[in-house]
């Protein structure tokens, strides 16, 4: 399957961090980034929520197609759509801008000066975690806005995070719940409040699963918005945790494991750390983990009573990318070095298998616009 096989491809180059120059780490980002882009623009009848996105920027070529007709999408996603419409693009143009906005939104946070060292394993777990956003919907944009917003957040620049915020809410309404991130980053947290507050959280993710999750329909921040109100009672019915082939049982069981596999040696590590990174590096370090426990949080309390709420997580999660190398390069004894990398790149690797056999049929064979015509059943 070609998107397991890049993720091997990627894996030598992700060991190459304390070897090679920042040049040659910005080229080798920029190699693969290129080839992202080529793989998300040209693809064809490939991921999912296909029909949902093409239609919506067929219907996007006017004002009222982009922006006031019955359940159009976001206004900074029908923006985007308006704009290639009018401009002459087709869909495949489209899916080309689409991905190189999500790629290198992500590539300007790898290459500042306070990732690069640790660029390329950190670009490794972007794979992995989102398969290069070669597929992937609108959320997958905003959380590439998310995530540039870090730098922001880093130099105490409100302001623009909270513009970097607006405009991911305006791709994806969800993005609105990281608006909290500033100061949850910014929390002075000990070792003992984070592990304290991720064990909980998971004792209250099984709690909840007991609870039916049609009762959020009635609450008043739900019901006042009606497109949300009628996702979360659809879920209810379906009583769907989960996605694709993966069943609820498991989609719980998995979630729960590699949550743990991530995070307690993340947790585990913040003492020791605390006494060998530099104050910024360890500011860094503490406000990443900050970010990634609140989303492990949402993930837990809410999504175990409408999987939807776990989608939230998306926006936080995805910071693990940077703060698992930061541990990983600051380990003591350094033959311990490869051992503690495979055992994260396995975990990662393990999510990018996840998601890729839970909608094996709409991603292999990875079909391209060069392939037509063929058919294939999208849902």
């Amino acid at each position: 399957m070609l998107l397991l096989s890049i993720a091997l491809i990627l894996i030598p180059f992700a060991f190459l961090d304390k070897v090679i120059n920042y040049r040659s780490k910005r080229l080798i980002i920029l190699l693969f980034s290129g080839y992202f882009i080529f793989l998300g623009g040209c693809r064809w009848l490939t991921g999912t929520d296909w029909y949902a996105y093409y239609y919506a920027f067929l219907n996007s070529d006017t004002i009222y197609g982009a922006f006031l007709a019955p359940h159009t999408m976001e206004w900074g996603y029908g923006f985007l759509n308006y704009i290639v419409n009018v401009l002459g693009g087709n869909y495949t143009i489209f899916l080309i801008v689409f991905t190189f906005l999500k790629v290198y939104l992500k590539y300007r946070v790898f290459i500042s000066q306070y990732f690069i060292n640790y660029a390329l394993f950190s670009f490794f777990l972007f794979y992995c975690y989102e398969a290069g956003a070669i597929y992937g919907t609108r959320q997958t944009l905003a959380v590439s806005v998310i995530f540039l917003s870090i730098g922001f957040i880093i130099q105490r620049k409100f302001l623009w995070f909270l513009a970097l915020v607006v405009l991911a809410t305006l791709i994806h309404r969800t993005a609105i719940v990281f608006i909290f991130s500033y100061w949850i980053f910014n929390y002075k947290s000990t070792q003992q409040q984070l592990l304290k507050v991720f064990l909980f959280s998971i004792v209250l993710y099984f709690i909840f699963l007991s609870i039916d999750p049609s009762f959020l329909t009635n609450l008043p921040i739900i019901s006042n918005f009606s497109s949300y109100q009628e996702k979360l009672e659809a879920y209810s019915e379906l009583q769907q945790i989960s996605y694709g082939k993966v069943d609820v049982q498991t989609s719980n069981i998995l979630g729960v494991i590699k949550k743990m596999l991530i995070l307690l040696p993340l947790i585990l590590s913040f003492n020791n750390l605390k006494s060998r990174l530099s104050s910024q590096q360890f500011y860094i370090y503490r406000g990443l983990l900050n970010t990634i426990i609140f989303g492990a949080t949402i993930y837990f309390v809410f999504g175990a009573m409408a999987s939807d709420f776990k989608r939230m997580n998306a926006y936080f999660d995805i910071f693990e990318i940077l703060a698992i190398p930061i541990l990983l390069y600051n380990i003591r004894n350094k033959k311990l070095i490869l051992l503690v990398g495979l055992y994260f790149m396995v975990i990662a690797f393990s999510k990018l298998y996840t998601a890729i056999i839970t909608f094996e049929d709409l991603l292999d064979p990875f079909y391209f616009i060069f392939d037509l015509p063929f058919y294939r059943h999208m849902y």
